[in-house]
């Protein structure tokens, strides 16, 4: 499979995914290995770039035998998953309200 293969496989499963929940993302061993047939160098290009993209988006990513929390759960990512992103929300200072800067008058 070449790079541009890989990365449209990306483009295309990652659209469906966050479709589906763009909070919470899954790739199984099953997907990778069975569903799109990805032989292991390929499957290591493949989680690699998605990684990458997953990052650049502001995804917390995961991979087997790594915890992580949602909707206030702590679960592990099981061997039987691939990766587990996880969308960062940003922090919400001063609850929501939007504060002004005060300026000092120079004299």
């Amino acid at each position: 499979m070449t790079d541009k293969e890989i990365k449209s496989l990306i483009e295309l499963t990652l659209t469906q995914k966050i479709e589906e929940n763009h909070e919470f993302i899954k790739y199984s061993f099953y997907e990778t290995d069975v569903k799109y047939n990805l032989k292991p160098i390929d499957k290591y290009t493949f989680l690699r770039l998605l990684r990458n993209k997953l990052e650049n988006n502001n995804y917390k990513v995961y991979t087997p035998g790594h915890e992580y929390v949602f909707n206030g759960e702590t679960k592990k990512v099981q061997e039987n998953e691939e990766l587990i992103a996880i969308k960062e929300k940003k922090e919400d200072v001063n609850n929501g309200t939007i504060q002004r800067k005060k300026h000092r008058k120079i004299k």
